[in-house]
């Protein structure tokens, strides 16, 4: 090859090589932003499954206590209608006795449990 023919040859190698390290620090640079957005939404994602955990522990312990209590005052209300009907009288008129039904009515204590043991 002839001396210009090997200079123009280097050349234009030595163009080819810049634009295939051009492309190769494109590469880089899209990952190095993948990496960012994925570590970003990686963290996102544990900060949220951690508020998870934790309301759905919470839950657990507030429906169990809820449970615990209507269980509770469901007895003291059947004792107290039992005594009511045992001196004649309508215990299921008066407001508590209303309010105690209503609350069961959207709170059952048993639809409360099964949903506490689902998520245990």
């Amino acid at each position: 090859m002839t001396p210009e023919v090997t200079k123009i040859g280097n050349k234009l190698f030595d163009k080819v090589e810049l634009a295939s390290q051009k492309v190769e620090l494109a590469l880089i640079d899209d990952l190095t932003k993948s990496l960012n957005k994925s570590k970003a939404s990686y963290k996102s994602f544990n900060d949220d499954y951690s508020k998870f955990v934790d309301f759905r522990r919470l839950s657990i312990l507030s429906g169990e206590q809820y449970s615990k209590d209507a269980n509770e005052m469901i007895n003291l209300y059947e004792n107290a209608a039992k005594q009511a009907k045992e001196l004649g009288l309508d215990f299921n008129s008066i407001q508590i006795a209303k309010d105690v039904r209503s609350l069961i009515a959207s709170g059952d204590p048993n639809v409360i449990t099964k949903t506490i043991n689902s998520l245990k």
